[in-house]
Order: structure tokens, then C-alpha cells, then sequence
């Protein structure tokens, strides 16, 4: 092909030629303004995540959540140290009770008499007794470790420690 015949075919379809670039010129226009529309929506999206809602950076809000959950660890060992002392509190505590009632003289009605023991988890705490009588009431306290007493029990103070260990 010869360049003569080129610039003849170019000069008969050049509104064809110009038609087409208008053409293509209008669509990236159109496609450059779409792609600003885009860029500016996403710019505003980037500058809300980077500032946040209320202006704050997005570094000054990670710093601020690094710090509470600092603050949060600190507390929460805190609590972790309290609830081990508290259990630690609790295993010495009374947990076991058993009360008993009894009449201890034969002519006498009513069980005013009683024996009640009070033990921790390890078994170890005390028995109250109280002996009641026509003329005089006697209370007896008698010390339990490891669910035996160094002193003698009665029946009714046997029958209680065992009632509360039994819990």
C-alpha cells in the first residue's frame, strides 16, 4: 500500500475517523468523572476510618482502646488474685451445720436440749451442746479437727458431727 492511497482513505472517511474520537473522547470524560466520583466517595470513607466519628485519629483510637484494655488486664488480675484469696477464705469457713434436738433427762418433755456442729470443709470447727435441766442449763464447747474431738462426745454429739460431715 501506498501512502498516496492511505491519505486517500483517511481523507474519505475522515468524519467517520472524528465521529469515532468524539466518540471515544466523550466516553473517558464520562468514565474520568465517574472515576472522580469514586475516588472523592472513597476519600471520604478513608478520612472517616482515619479520623473517626468524632474526629479522632484512627492511631489515637487504637492508642486509647491498647490503653483500656491495659487497664482491663491490670483489673481482671486484680479480681483473679481476690477471687484465690476469697476460696482460699471460704475452704476455712463454716460450711457444714447439723443441728439436734434431745430431751436429756427422762422426765422431763419438750427436746430443750440440743447439740449443734459447725464445721469447715476440712472438717474442723466445733460442737456447741446444751445439757437443759429442771434447775440449771449447761452449755458445752468442744473443738473438732479433722473431724475428731479430743474430748469424749455424747451419743447425740456423735450423731451431729457425723450429720455434718456427712454434708
Amino acid at each position: 500500500m501506498d501512502f498516496s492511497m492511505l491519505n486517500q482513505i483517511f481523507q474519505d472517511n475522515l468524519s467517520i475517523i472524528l465521529t469515532v474520537i468524539v466518540v471515544l473522547l466523550v466516553l473517558l470524560i464520562i468514565l474520568s468523572i465517574v472515576m472522580l466520583v469514586k475516588l472523592s466517595k472513597a476519600k471520604k470513607r478513608y478520612n472517616s476510618l482515619v479520623n473517626g466519628a468524632t474526629g479522632e485519629s484512627l492511631e489515637d483510637i487504637i492508642a486509647d482502646n491498647i490503653a483500656q484494655m491495659n487497664e482491663l488486664v491490670v483489673k481482671n488480675n486484680k479480681i483473679d488474685a481476690d477471687y484465690a484469696e476469697m476460696k482460699s477464705l471460704f475452704t476455712k469457713s463454716i460450711q457444714k451445720v447439723a443441728v439436734h434436738r434431745f430431751c436429756a433427762f427422762a422426765d422431763m418433755g419438750g427436746d430443750l436440749s440440743y447439740a449443734v456442729a459447725l464445721l469447715d470443709n476440712q472438717n474442723n470447727g466445733v460442737i456447741f451442746s446444751s445439757i437443759f435441766g429442771r434447775q440449771d442449763s449447761c452449755t458445752y464447747v468442744k473443738p473438732i479437727e479433722n473431724g475428731v474431738s479430743k474430748y469424749p462426745l455424747t451419743q447425740e454429739e456423735n450423731k451431729v458431727l457425723l450429720e455434718a460431715m456427712s454434708k
